[in-house]
């Protein structure tokens, strides 16, 4: 069993219309990021990797940091710090959860 997957009631943010930048979400302040996909996500949610075939790259620091870790579908993952925008996209601070590393999540 993946670590995190026991955890009931966790939301599912696919890429779809799922709020607005800029503002507050959960009590987090989202910044303003021109050109961003509209995020619910907050520190402390649990996520889980849902993109296939390819892997999510997990940088160490957003846009072009180095990849730290490839991220493959099911892969569970804590959003614990952000968000930040960079070049159009909020990165979201992870801890991922089959490892110790941080790292930086776009979306």
């Amino acid at each position: 069993m993946l670590p995190g997957s026991e955890v009931r009631n966790v939301r599912r943010l696919d890429l779809v219309d799922v709020g607005a930048a800029g503002g507050e979400v959960n009590g987090v302040s989202i910044p303003p990021c021109e050109g961003a996909m509209p995020s619910r996500a907050a520190v402390g949610d649990r996520g889980r990797i849902i993109t296939t075939p390819e892997p999510t790259r997990a940088r160490a620091t957003p846009v072009d940091g180095e990849i730290i870790d490839l991220l493959y579908e099911g892969y569970a993952f804590i959003i614990v710090g952000g968000p930040r925008c960079a070049d159009g996209i909020l990165w979201w601070r992870s801890l991922c959860a089959t490892s110790a590393a941080h790292g930086s999540l776009k979306g």
